[in-house]
């Protein structure tokens, strides 16, 4: 399970919203919204998040003190490798990017460990 960083459970929708005249968020506008961060990765750091090194991290994906403290104690809580706590820091690293904002506030620190879970864990 250490080397799967994402898992995300889609619900079914209703019948009506299927049906619904109104939709969510256009595949052309998710596809920009990705490549506007790509770009920022790449303006940023050379390279793509999931490329980064440890010692990138500590540059690119620096935490303020509330975010440090959340993800130390999501470490200790959830018993998270080293390499888990990375990944949680790329996967929000790109949150950010995708909300185009240049911090790892908290909500994107928890949207990636949300992800980084099954749900079995959560049993």
């Amino acid at each position: 399970m250490d080397r799967i960083d994402l898992f995300a459970w889609v619900a079914g929708l209703p019948a009506e919203q299927l049906l619904a005249k109104e939709r969510g968020e256009s595949s052309a506008a998710i596809q920009e919204r990705v490549m506007l961060a790509y770009e920022r990765q790449l303006q940023r750091q050379g390279c793509r998040n999931a490329e980064l090194s440890a010692n990138d991290l500590e540059v690119y994906c620096a935490l303020g003190v509330p975010e440090q403290t959340m993800l130390i104690n999501a470490v200790k809580r959830l018993k998270l490798s080293a390499r888990a706590a990375h990944r949680v820091l790329k996967v929000a690293r790109t949150i950010a990017d995708l909300n185009q904002t240049d911090v790892i506030g908290e909500a994107a620190l928890l949207e990636a460990l949300g992800f980084r879970f099954s749900g079995k864990e959560m049993d």
